[in-house]
């Protein structure tokens, strides 16, 4: 499980340890990205991970850092996704061999065309910002209290 921390501020570090060897040994160039969805509210997003280590054969330990204000502000159980992104090029519809039934990435003709790889799909627990919001009644009838989260 990976713990992660919401702060305004500031970064931190995680190690992932993948189900999937990254195709980018000895090669920090590669890019990755974290999806992650909440189990409680489905509420999902993504993190961009900048990699802090060089991988090889034997220790396919990856060890990313991430900027803490990118983290989801809420906390709780989160499933995470790990992803690869695999060679960025240039181009246009006209210059790609890719079917459109093939092409398994967003397409937008001034961008990079970005295939991505999933290395990894893992639990996460997010420590948030998110603080119950007590509302209690003066009067002696109505001595309810409710506690909402996400507003």
């Amino acid at each position: 499980m990976i713990q992660l921390y919401y702060r305004p501020s500031g970064s931190q570090t995680i190690a992932i340890w993948p189900e999937v060897d990254s195709i980018y040994f000895n090669n920090i160039s590669g890019s990755f990205i974290l999806n992650y969805n909440q189990d409680l509210d489905r509420s999902s997003g993504s993190i961009d991970l900048t990699l802090q280590n060089t991988p090889d054969s034997i220790t396919p330990r990856l060890v990313f850092s991430l900027a803490n204000s990118n983290v989801p502000q809420y906390g709780g159980f989160y499933t995470v996704e790990l992803f690869e992104r695999i060679g960025a090029t240039l181009a246009t519809w006209g210059q790609t061999t890719d079917t459109w039934r093939a092409a398994d990435y967003t397409w937008n003709a001034t961008t990079d065309i970005v295939n991505s790889r999933k290395l990894d799909t893992d639990r996460a627990w997010v420590s948030g910002s998110d603080t119950p919001t007590f509302t209690s009644y003066a009067s002696a009838d109505e001595d309810g209290t409710y506690t909402t989260y996400h507003g």
